[in-house]
């Protein structure tokens, strides 16, 4: 379950620390971005975020 969503982008928590940032397409998700800050959950989760913004931004027009 996503914790983030952004348009086509969103964060799934995958362990403590652990984040991957993934983009929906029409039938399945790919992954964009992991984020791996194992001593900081609370930093890793923010950088999660902020790459999910970034990617959906960018990837806006593109599909």
């Amino acid at each position: 379950m996503p914790v983030y969503e952004n348009g086509r982008c969103y964060v799934k928590h995958e362990g403590s620390g652990l984040y991957r940032v993934y983009r929906s397409n029409m039938t399945h998700a790919v992954l964009r971005s992991t984020i791996d800050f194992p001593g900081q959950p609370e930093y890793a989760l923010e950088r999660a975020r902020s790459e999910c913004d970034r990617r959906a931004v960018k990837e806006k027009d593109a599909f």
